[in-house]
């Protein structure tokens, strides 16, 4: 009891915080069974990218106060050929839920350049530059969004200088190498894309190319290696793409994703005040296509 009087201030932040979460807990109780009452909080997605022709805006407000950070799970099945047999595969995804809005006013601006965005005729919450607009490595960009009911939401990025791949040179590729690239200025980690072609013979028909894909996200360095066994899993030929993302961009992908430690990433992923989502930025740099060498399998004996 005397250690418990001794520090009065102690005794009231905790009483204080427990009165806190009573209300906050009641409040979101309210909110979940009077869903009428919630008008939805600004949600607004945005990545600017050196290799996209048009930039896109998606301005919309959350459902409820209980699906911010919610996503709903879909998988895609399909077949494939390896060899002899048929394979059966099954992709998964995730999907956000989203609720597009009407009528606002979204404009980017870079330097004396101002743009103002215009909504897509056939999907809800969709705003595209009217022409044809690149957001080069260094630029700094600034959105503004004004919502019919008068909220204003203003953010920016800075995109990412562009990877600069120092290994591999040669045209072939195998697991023993080590993709290589110097950090761009401006990067918070990476998306890492693997793009296979693969050639079969299918009786009585053509030749098919058969493309897929796979990627990894990883965070940076001064020269980030990636040892390409586990990556290099099908295919004859692949091209790699290494994408640069700036923070506003990296922290939103990696939310919820397991670092380096084994731990969940749970830190704060959306930088826009006011609002949720992301205003981001990237750069792309494109390999040559390899030829990917297999290792060679001892003989039975």
């Amino acid at each position: 009891m005397g250690a418990l009087f001794s520090k009065p201030e102690v005794f009231m932040k905790k009483a204080l915080f427990a009165i806190s979460g009573i209300l906050l807990l009641s409040f979101m109780t309210f909110c979940e069974h009077d869903l009428n009452s919630y008008k939805g909080e600004p949600n607004i997605l945005s990545f600017l990218s050196n290799d996209s022709a048009k930039i896109l805006v998606k301005v919309g407000k959350t459902h409820s106060i209980n699906d911010t950070l919610k996503y709903v799970v879909e998988y895609d099945t399909f077949r494939i050929v390896e060899g002899k047999d048929t394979v059966t595969r099954i992709w998964e995804s995730k999907k956000y839920l989203w609720n597009g809005v009407h009528v606002a006013s979204v404009s980017l601006k870079q330097g004396t350049r101002e743009y103002t965005l215009v909504e897509d005729k056939d999907t809800v919450g969709y705003y595209w530059t009217k022409d044809s607009i690149k957001a080069l490595p260094g630029e700094h960009w600034e959105l503004k969004v004004l919502y019919s009911d008068g909220e204003h939401i203003s953010t920016s990025t800075t995109v990412p200088d562009t990877v600069k791949i120092t290994s591999p040179l040669k045209d072939t590729i195998s697991s023993k190498d080590t993709l290589k690239w110097v950090k761009p200025t401006g990067s918070a980690g990476y998306f890492i894309r693997f793009l296979f072609w693969e050639k079969y013979e299918i009786p009585e028909k053509d030749t098919t190319i058969l493309s897929s894909s796979s990627y990894t996200i990883l965070a940076s360095d001064t020269l980030n290696p990636l040892a390409l066994k586990e990556y290099l899993f099908g295919g004859d030929s692949c091209r790699i793409t290494i994408i640069a993302l700036d923070t506003n961009a990296y922290d939103y992908h990696c939310y919820g994703e397991i670092n380096d430690d084994g731990k969940y990433i749970l830190d704060d992923y959306m930088h826009i005040k006011g609002a949720w989502g992301a205003f981001g930025s990237q750069s792309a740099a494109h390999s040559k296509v390899y030829i990917i060498e297999r290792e060679k399998q001892p003989p039975l004996e």
